[in-house]
């Protein structure tokens, strides 16, 4: 497509979008053209913004895949959390769980809270799976088939109720531009940054800030009603600290990792990987 032509379908759809990210699609030539979510193109506009734009071409291959996609029905409200195979037909293969909106089909509560990754879902040694919406509270144990085994109250356990629902679009906007908006947020709670698939039972990592310095403690869901609790001996350095793990046998490998910045210049901070490994009495209803 000519350039004076992409400049025209671009400065026609400033009028009607302005503010918003954009797509402009030409189907005659199956292209895209995509904007970024700010600025202006109009050629005497005094405000400076940094502009993306990208041109596609869409094959057949990728029409059929989406076409092949599962649909998400407003009606009821939809699972959140399905579980299948890897297969090229996720709509006929994955399988919805059990596990709804408590705020219904049209609360907004997921979507406003999705640049805050709160949540997570975990297969464990024995093939169940546990999943934590972190929007919503509540953490579920299913079992290999899909079936709801059992629920915990994540307040108990120590996670914030966080009222996802009855935050505004604004607050949706701004977590999405800023980090600094997302984590001054996140940073007045005690939230789940990740679960371990220890052999003990799903072990909880949850994230907390005091006096300005940002720790972490290790919540283990043992049979029965037993609850362990540890410090994590790891601190954070930044205000943006975050922590990520995976387990293999009795080793833990912990992730430190900075997920924003003030600036975007250096001197960078490195991140920082831990191996670790739960105390002696973990199996054992011992507290360290």
């Amino acid at each position: 497509m000519p350039p004076s032509n992409v400049l025209e379908v671009l400065m026609s759809w400033e009028e009607t979008a302005r503010e918003r990210a954009s797509a402009v699609v030409l189907p005659s030539r199956g292209m895209i053209l995509a904007v970024d979510e700010s600025g202006a193109f109009a050629q005497d506009s005094g405000r400076l913004s940094f502009f993306v734009m990208v041109h596609l071409r869409q094959r057949k291959t990728l029409y059929k895949s989406k076409q092949a996609a599962p649909r998400v029905e407003l009606e009821p409200a939809p699972s959140l959390a399905w579980v299948g195979p890897l297969s090229a037909h996720p709509a006929k293969d994955l399988q919805p769980l059990p596990l709804y909106d408590a705020g219904g089909a049209k609360s907004p509560g997921l979507v406003n809270c999705e640049e805050l990754l709160l949540g997570t879902a975990r297969f464990l040694p024995d093939g169940s799976l546990f999943v934590v919406p972190g929007f919503q509270p509540g953490a579920h144990l299913f079992s290999a088939t899909g079936r709801l085994l059992r629920t915990w109250d994540t307040t108990a356990l120590g996670l914030d109720a966080l009222d996802c629902a009855h935050l505004s679009a604004a607050d949706h906007v701004r977590f999405g531009r800023s980090p600094q908006a997302r984590f001054d947020y996140l940073n007045q709670h005690r939230v789940l940054e990740e679960v371990l698939p220890l052999k003990e039972g799903p072990g909880l990592l949850i994230r907390s800030v005091k006096d300005g310095k940002v720790t972490w403690d290790l919540t283990v869901l043992q049979s029965g009603e037993r609850v362990l609790s540890y410090a994590v001996p790891i601190a954070g350095e930044l205000p943006y600290d975050r922590l990520r793990g995976d387990v293999r046998r009795n080793r833990i490998v912990l992730l430190r990792a900075a997920h924003g910045f003030d600036k975007l210049a250096p001197p960078y901070r490195a991140n920082r990987i831990v191996v670790a490994e739960l105390p002696q009495d973990a199996g054992k209803g011992g507290a360290q």
